[in-house]
């Protein structure tokens, strides 16, 4: 299986807009267990790259998860 590394081609491949693959991507929100297991079962990609910035960098070229100095505080 040939693995998809844009985030359109993720999307296509499981019928999602490509905008709910870039939040999944940038931890912006969370894919299920089932969802992302989905998601990788039919693009080839390994769930890490939704939380691990080296598997980002090493499957897509490019990190897309924020890093925690770049994320907004909580609001109490």
């Amino acid at each position: 299986m040939k693995k998809l590394t844009t985030q359109a081609e993720m999307a296509r491949a499981v019928g999602v807009d490509k905008a709910v693959i870039s939040r999944f991507l940038t931890g912006k929100q969370s894919p299920t267990i089932r969802t992302a297991l989905s998601i990788c079962k039919k693009t080839g990609l390994p769930i890490e790259i939704f939380y691990s910035r080296d598997a980002q960098k090493k499957h897509f070229g490019a990190v897309y998860l924020r890093g925690e100095e770049e994320k907004c505080p909580t609001e109490a």
